[in-house]
């Protein structure tokens, strides 16, 4: 029910990043931080076995999402990101 009733938006851009976490309609966090700031884009697994999310990680804290994507969705968008930002090594191998 989560899923249904949630959104999330990224922005990022050369200069910074943007993450809105949204549920039925209203804006409940907004976090920005400088682009430069991203040490790593990763999927990551979570204390479950088969359950993971995707991971924007910065200087200051680490930001998760994607927990209701599928498994490709989220190999795709962690690979796009990893792209458009010039980040090596998007599985964090």
């Amino acid at each position: 029910m989560f899923s249904a009733t949630s959104r999330l938006r990224i922005e990022i851009d050369g200069d910074n990043f943007c993450i809105e976490r949204w549920l039925v309609g209203l804006c409940y966090q907004k976090v920005r931080e400088r682009t430069a700031n991203i040490e790593r884009i990763k999927l990551q697994k979570l204390g479950f076995k088969y359950v993971t999310a995707c991971v924007v990680r910065s200087k200051q804290r680490q930001y998760r999402f994607g927990l209701f994507l599928s498994q490709k969705e989220k190999q795709w968008l962690v690979e796009e990101l990893n792209n458009f930002l010039f980040i090596s090594d998007p599985q964090g191998s």
